[in-house]
């Protein structure tokens, strides 16, 4: 292979790597409804309180490492009650390099 050509294929890998890097590979988090006994429930949507911890905490059930493990970048929740701190989760994300798509609720 030519110099130019193997300058060409490189450039053109990175080039498809930097796409796949930048791709938003995301999964909408719901984690409900709790249906049988023993359950972690929240009685809210807003799965980013601590209330919900032991559902994506990797020292618990690890639901954030379960998708990053599958490959997602980007979390998109729905709830979000602006009583409860959000700190813990969104540190949680970006410890995890992901991001977070937060919508905006009606409470």
């Amino acid at each position: 292979m030519s110099g130019r050509r193997a300058l060409q294929t490189t450039a053109l890998a990175l080039a498809l790597a930097r796409f796949d890097a930048d791709l938003l590979k995301g999964i909408s988090y719901g984690p409900v409804p709790c249906l049988e006994e023993g359950q972690i429930c929240i009685h809210q949507d807003d799965f980013m309180a601590p209330a919900a911890k032991p559902l994506w905490g990797s020292r618990f059930r690890g639901d954030l490492d379960v998708m990053r493990h599958l490959g997602a970048n980007h979390v998109r929740l729905y709830g979000n009650n602006p009583v409860n701190s959000h700190r813990t989760f969104l540190d949680q994300v970006s410890v995890l390099g992901m991001h977070a798509i937060i919508g905006m609720s009606d409470y």
